[in-house]
């Protein structure tokens, strides 16, 4: 269910691609953080350490499957 959160921006009608796609990136980026401070109170350590761990390390995975798509059109076409 909370995997679901970044795909939010999509569902909403009128918007440009790159409005969603900004939008889409702000909610995957908090989504990130809000998961990773749950983790840190869980654990009994630094909330927002423990946020900004899971941001960047989270935020990075997701960079490199973006390019990783973005040069797999580019050297197949369209077709993916």
């Amino acid at each position: 269910a909370v995997g679901s959160i970044p795909l939010l921006p999509f569902l909403l009608p009128g918007r440009l691609l790159t409005q969603t796609f900004f939008a889409n990136t702000l909610v995957t980026a908090l989504s990130f953080f809000a998961i990773g401070s749950a983790r840190g109170r869980l654990l009994g350590v630094s909330a927002v350490r423990s946020g900004i761990n899971t941001l960047l390390s989270g935020g990075a995975a997701a960079a490199v499957a973006y390019f990783i798509a973005a040069w797999l059109r580019r050297a197949f076409g369209g077709a993916l």
